[in-house]
Parts: structure tokens; sequence; C-alpha cells
């Protein structure tokens, strides 16, 4: 019985596709089949919305197809809106409680894969990294918007998005493309716990 293989239909972009992206060839441990959408640039399907651009994904995944490709995927969910999908009315709660839940399913993997003899060896730039993030960014948020003329409402979000934590799926992006996962770990969790303080100081003292 042939292996199955999966089809990846990828934009025609210039960055580079480190261990971990899906355009990488080391990325998976199965077959894939790359086939890159001529003409299928980011301005003409994300920014244009280029209905022209759909006749050449048909045409590239029933070649992959052809190849013998049992699945087919895109290296871009953005490709679903240039295709008119939606999600269902139906389905719509079980997406909502799943993306709920990722935050925590995030923090769980970072607090499991966290090691602060990692920090130890890095202090200076965890001291940074962190400084910079609660407490630079909200006081320059603080700045931006008094410069800019922002009302309450305009300047209440922008100093909330400006005070908090690290998203914890930069441990899952660094553990996933062979980078210091335990050190980001470090850094997420901390970050975390200094949301407690920063989020309150632009929200109250800076405002």
């Amino acid at each position: 019985m042939p292996t199955p293989s999966l089809g990846l239909l990828m934009l025609q972009t210039r960055f580079p596709r480190l261990p971990g992206d899906v355009g990488h060839p080391n990325t998976f441990a199965f077959p894939v089949r790359r086939r890159v959408v001529q003409g299928a640039t980011p301005q003409r399907v994300v920014r244009g919305r280029d209905p022209a651009a759909l006749q050449p994904f048909v045409e590239a995944a029933l070649a992959l197809v052809d190849e013998g490709c049992d699945a087919i995927a895109t290296s871009c969910g953005l490709v679903a809106n240039l295709l008119g999908f939606s999600i269902p009315v139906w389905l719509e709660p079980t997406i909502s409680r799943i993306g709920a839940a990722s935050l925590a399913l995030g923090l769980m993997a970072a607090g499991a894969g966290m090691q602060f003899g990692s920090l130890a060896r890095g202090k200076t730039l965890a001291v940074a990294v962190l400084s910079i993030r609660h407490f630079v960014l909200p006081a320059v948020a603080w700045v931006m918007s008094r410069l800019f003329g922002l009302d309450a409402v305009q300047t209440t979000v922008l100093l909330a998005f400006s005070a908090l934590p690290t998203a914890s799926t930069c441990y899952v992006l660094a553990a996933r493309m062979g980078y210091n996962g335990s050190y980001v770990a470090g850094l997420v969790t901390l970050s975390t716990l200094l949301g407690l303080v920063s989020l309150p100081l632009a929200l109250g003292l800076l405002r």
C-alpha cells in the first residue's frame, strides 16, 4: 500500500522557511508535496482578495491530486477567505470553546517546559525584554495617546494592549522551531506574573 502524502499549496513569497514552518522540507515526518501557486502573492490574495486568483489554486490542487496526494492543505489560512469559506453557525460554539481553552493550554505547555536555570544564564536579556514589555511599552503608549489626542476609550484600549503579558504561543513556536524553548517558557511565566502589576499600572496610574 502506498504511503499517504499531503499536498501543500503555497503562496509566492520571498521570506525564508525556517524549521517548523510548513514550507520547510524537514518540518513533517511524512511525505509532503509542495507546490507554489504562480501569481498568488500575499498582496494579491490577502490584501487584494482578487477573485481571479482562485483558479490557479484549483489547478494546482488538481495537479497535486494527479501526483498522488491524498489530502490538500495550504500554507496560508487566509486563502479560505478568498475561497469564500465561512464557519457554519452550528460549529461556532465549538470553535469558540476551543479558542477560549487555548490560553490555558498554552500556559500549561509553557509551565511544563520552564527551567529557571535557563533564565539564570541570560539574566540581562530577560530583564531587558521584560522591562521593555511591561514598563517601557505602557509608558510609550501613554505618551502616544497624549500626542495623538486619543479619547478615554481609545487610550484605555491602547494601554491595555501595551501592558498585556507575552503570548504563551511564543513558547510553542520557539520549541517547535528548535530554539531555546525552556528560556522562552520562563519569560512567558514571568511575563504573566508581571502582568498583574503592569495592567493595573497602565489602566490606573498612567491613565
